[in-house]
């Protein structure tokens, strides 16, 4: 974990920065950096490096199944480039439909003072019913604060 933080220019943190005070809010406030192609906004959405590292990585699965965290970061980004690219594809093609609701299955799982739930999705109004995406695998909330951990979806 040291030689992994010691390749971070960023001081470590100690909470999320960005992010939304909700799921719900966080998801839509994801949908629309989507449809508008804002990737500043895409991006304040998500972990950055130094938070995976300091607030979710010490506590995490991957840790705890021996996975070295250089590679947990890496397996993270990977997943997240396809995924952003699907996300984005999605948006593309869903810009001018209404948003009805978000949903997100599963129950939040604890993270040492985080908790992560997921997958969620935006659920759109389209003229032949309800359109759910599932945009987003997981999202951590801690300390009142909610992101995206990363931009991989089951899209």
């Amino acid at each position: 974990m040291r030689r992994f933080r010691a390749t971070i220019p960023e001081s470590a943190p100690t909470r999320l920065s960005g992010g939304a005070s909700s799921v719900s809010a966080l998801i839509r406030d994801y949908w629309a950096a989507l449809t508008a192609a804002d990737t500043s906004a895409v991006r304040s959405l998500s972990l950055n490096q130094a938070e995976f590292a300091y607030l979710y990585l010490p506590d995490s699965p991957e840790i705890r199944s021996g996975m070295q965290p250089a590679i947990a970061w890496l397996v993270l980004d990977e997943a997240s480039v396809r995924g952003l690219s699907r996300a984005r594809l999605r948006a593309e093609g869903a810009r001018n439909l209404p948003v009805a609701s978000v949903a997100c299955s599963g129950n939040e799982v604890a993270n040492g003072a985080a908790q992560v739930q997921g997958p969620c999705s935006i659920v759109l109004k389209r003229a032949t019913g309800l359109d759910t995406i599932w945009i987003a695998n997981r999202v951590i909330r801690r300390d009142g604060v909610v992101k995206l951990l990363g931009f991989a979806n089951p899209l």
